[in-house]
């Protein structure tokens, strides 16, 4: 693999050039205020909550969506240390190539690789970002774990479209029930934060609406034009009541 194959996700390799915040020193909630305050303006946000909550929701694109397709698509996966990572002004998550090396699974268990690379990923990255973002902004951390399920959802549901393979399907659901069974200890949290989130099968076309709402339909200008997100429980009732 390569980091190229990431761009889909918004990851690119950090150069001289790039400017922005390293991950390493967003965990410092001073950091964490400032950069919030910007990224708030940026995306038009009313308040910190919301520009929290839209950026844990783009982010884990860039970093849970990339390493568990990764990870079912070539049994390999881009280590992301944090002080390894920036979120560039672009928002982008450029990568040092040289820190953050790609693991391949070659030999021996597949599952303790794969319980390797998910622990790094959740309980040394995801897990303390959500931690500085909750303290620093007064987000609840339903919505940014939901908004991490949500980016698992996708994953698998494209994966499994997409796979003819049955024995790789049968694979990428492993992969999928691995994540739904975990116990919190894998986040290092107190139970399983995205359980209660994940679609169960994962391969089901239909519309699994999130039981939080992400905020997007509370910015002060609409980018995409949707209102509401496909999935977003307050516009499932509005249209509802529209009826």
């Amino acid at each position: 693999m390569n980091i190229e194959q990431l761009e889909s996700f918004g990851v690119k390799r950090k150069d001289q050039h790039t400017l922005g915040v390293p991950i390493i020193e967003l965990l410092n909630e001073e950091v964490c205020h400032s950069f919030l305050l910007r990224y708030m303006e940026d995306i038009k946000a009313p308040n910190k909550k919301v520009a929290a909550s839209l950026f844990m929701k783009q982010y884990a694109r860039s970093v849970v969506a990339s390493t568990l397709h990764s990870i079912g698509s070539y049994n390999c996966a881009l280590s992301l240390p944090t002080h390894a990572c920036m979120f560039s002004n672009e928002r982008k998550l450029c990568v040092q190539e040289g820190s953050c090396r790609f693991q391949a699974w070659e030999q021996g268990e597949r599952e303790a690789w794969r319980e390797s690379l998910l622990r790094e990923l959740f309980s040394y990255h995801i897990t303390p970002l959500i931690g500085v973002l909750r303290n620093t902004s007064r987000v609840s951390v339903h919505i940014l774990w939901e908004n991490v399920a949500v980016r698992v959802n996708s994953v698998y549901r494209k994966a499994l479209a997409a796979e003819t393979c049955q024995e790789r399907k049968k694979q990428l659901s492993s992969d999928f029930y691995y994540l739904q069974d975990a116990e919190g200890d894998l986040f290092q949290w107190d139970q399983n934060p995205i359980s209660p989130y994940l679609k169960s099968p994962p391969d089901s076309s239909a519309t699994h609406y999130r039981q939080t709402c992400c905020l997007y339909h509370r910015l002060k200008e609409d980018p995409e034009g949707i209102q509401f997100c496909n999935n977003c429980p307050i516009g499932k009732k509005v249209t509802r009541n529209a009826k």
